[in-house]
């Protein structure tokens, strides 16, 4: 026993489907961060609004940063001076070096005095010693520079992640 099946046909057309499609539902965002000045400070300027869209390392905000630029300016200064310390430093073991050497050549020939040696070898001691002190006072003075500085950095609150601003 065959059995047939009734079908309708229709014909083929193009026709716009309407725009508009509710659904209803919650969305959330797969990554969500709350963005936090990390130094203290009155926000001076806003840069994105709610909606806006942002990507990683973008300037969201600006904190008051004045005073902070005048400390990395200070701080670059120390570090100006303590270079040029260490180069007085330096010039001051290449004059003691040379004033050891010929008191040591004295000494050796017979024409100086064991305590007048003595005071030339500490010179050319001291020196060198004043070089080592004048070297840890320029890392100190770079040091603190990095730190200034990042903390100047740190006024700029940016964005850790590409998205959009909810709040």
């Amino acid at each position: 026993k065959v059995v047939v099946a009734s079908v309708r046909t229709a014909v083929v057309a193009t026709k716009d489907l309407p725009p508009i499609l509710q659904i209803t539902g919650s969305v959330k965002a797969q990554n969500e961060v709350q963005v936090l000045p990390k130094s203290p400070g009155r926000v001076t300027q806003v840069r994105v609004d709610v909606g806006s869209v942002v990507k990683a390392s973008d300037v969201l905000a600006t904190v008051e940063a004045v005073d902070m630029a005048l400390r990395v300016k200070q701080a670059d200064a120390q570090v100006q001076a303590a270079k040029a310390g260490l180069e007085s430093a330096k010039v001051q073991q290449g004059g003691a070096l040379r004033s050891f050497e010929r008191a040591k050549n004295l000494h050796d020939k017979g024409s100086l005095s064991q305590s007048d040696f003595e005071q030339a070898e500490n010179g050319h001691k001291m020196a060198d010693v004043g070089v080592m002190g004048a070297e840890a006072q320029v890392a100190l003075a770079e040091a603190n520079l990095a730190i200034t500085q990042k903390m100047f950095d740190d006024t700029r609150i940016t964005s850790p992640i590409a998205g959009v601003v909810t709040k």
